[in-house]
């Protein structure tokens, strides 16, 4: 309630407008909690791939197919027995864009190697 409703008692226009605002959320799309290494599924996640021995991030990506972009990684070379493929899933509720959103905050923070682009160009309109 604003100065003026708790003066007069009344409710103005902008009281009406504020109740039917719905707070924003601030919480990542992927929720809390440690990346997976089991296999991944075939929905959304985002994924790392970290080096054994070092524990350093190789790669960081987002992709509609979990299982589908680790044989991807594993034919092309990127993922061998020497890498940990681990991948954490989205929550049901987030977007196509939240995911590219948090694949661009997660190379930022990390600068991995095996990254070329800043991250969030993936095809747009598909099943995600």
């Amino acid at each position: 309630m604003g100065l003026f409703s708790r003066l007069f008692g009344r409710r103005t226009v902008m009281d009406e407008l504020q109740s039917t605002i719905e707070p924003v959320s601030r919480q990542s799309p992927l929720g809390r909690g440690r990346m997976s290494r089991q296999d991944p599924p075939e929905s959304p996640v985002i994924y790392r791939i970290l080096e054994k021995e070092t524990r350093s991030i190789r790669k960081i990506g987002v992709t509609n197919n979990g299982r589908r972009r680790k044989k991807e990684h594993t034919k092309s070379g990127l993922h061998t027995d020497y890498t940990v493929f681990a991948w954490k899933p989205f929550d049901t509720s987030s977007t196509q864009e939240d995911g590219y959103a948090a694949e661009r905050r997660h190379i930022k923070k990390h600068k991995p190697a095996g990254n070329r682009h800043p991250g969030g160009n993936g095809p747009r309109g598909s099943r995600w």
